[in-house]
């Protein structure tokens, strides 16, 4: 009974193996596309270059409050938000809430 059961062990063990490589590995490969590459921030950079640049912080942070307010964060702004993804630009892509939802709906099944 033993011999049986050792094979069906060592499939197990493999198959749990390659659901943690995959797991792992998917998430930050759906994000991405790879004919595209990385998207440069420029504007990102060079706002983040300028402040570093400064010889004496802005008053009580006053410009860095007028900063933010503007865009996203004190230091990013507004610059390059339309590089990056958020509901209104993804298009058709599904959420991790209904992919779960329709996976566990095939599970209930």
């Amino acid at each position: 009974m033993k011999s049986l059961l050792r094979p069906l062990r060592i499939l197990l063990v493999v198959c749990a193996c390659a659901f943690l490589f995959f797991s792992q590995a998917i998430p930050a490969y759906a994000g991405s596309n790879p004919a595209k590459g990385e998207e440069t921030l420029n504007a990102v950079q060079k706002e983040s270059e300028k402040i570093l640049k400064q010889e004496r912080p802005a008053p009580a942070g006053l410009e860095a409050n007028i900063r933010s307010e503007k865009g996203l964060n004190e230091v990013q702004g507004a610059a390059n938000a339309e590089k990056m993804y958020n509901p209104a630009n993804s298009g058709d892509k599904e959420t991790v809430e209904k992919d779960l939802g329709k996976a566990l709906n095939k599970v209930a099944d």
